[in-house]
């Protein structure tokens, strides 16, 4: 990545520290399967059989695996991790989330 008028490591290192901000529009479009994590937000979780879990509140970024934050249908908060073993399908079009929940993660 170059910045116009930022033509040297010191330069460059003068903007440590400081966060980019990009308009959505001017965001490339995803490839196929690909998707930004902000457009995540709000989408429906359901389970495999197309039961409703809750609504994806955030997706919190980890060092080893990142964290859905689901508000579940009883309004109770539900960590599961962005993982294949969890994290089955996601439909853009349709703003809905597959998941298969980790035995005991809900009803304890």
């Amino acid at each position: 990545m170059k910045f116009k008028g930022v033509n040297s490591p010191e330069q460059a290192q003068s903007l440590r520290g400081l966060s980019l901000y990009v308009m959505d529009e001017d965001l490339p479009p995803p490839e196929e399967g690909e998707f930004y994590i902000f457009e995540l937000d709000g989408f429906e979780i359901l389970l495999e059989n197309g039961e409703p879990v809750g609504v994806l509140r955030w997706i919190e970024k980890k060092p080893g695996q990142d964290l859905l934050h689901i508000e579940s249908t009883e309004g109770k908060e539900i960590l599961l991790p962005f993982v294949k073993e969890f994290v089955k399908g996601i439909d853009r079009e349709k703003k809905k989330i597959t998941v298969r929940l980790p035995k005991g993660l809900i009803d304890g």
